[in-house]
């Protein structure tokens, strides 16, 4: 999967901050992201769908990432909570 800085960004923004996928395909929030970086229209289309898929994609990588990193750890792994 080719990773653009901004994309990721944006992502990251938009699921810590818990925006909504209408907040984020919205005329004006894209204006307002075309003024930050000319060539959004390019990258994130008006279409919900494709945010959704950005931030699944973006999941699934990490997910990935992480289960080959305990593949590779050796010995045991304990982890703890407080409830």
């Amino acid at each position: 999967m080719h990773r653009n800085p901004f994309t990721e960004a944006l992502v990251y923004v938009a699921v810590l901050c818990q925006l909504s996928f209408s907040l984020i395909t919205s005329t004006i929030f894209i204006e307002f992201l075309k003024q930050l970086y000319p060539a959004i229209e390019k990258i994130l289309l008006s279409a919900s769908n494709i945010a959704r898929k950005y931030i699944i994609d973006m999941y699934n990588a990490r997910k990935l990432e992480k289960q080959q990193e305990l593949v590779r750890v050796k010995g045991m792994i304990y982890f703890s909570f407080n409830l």
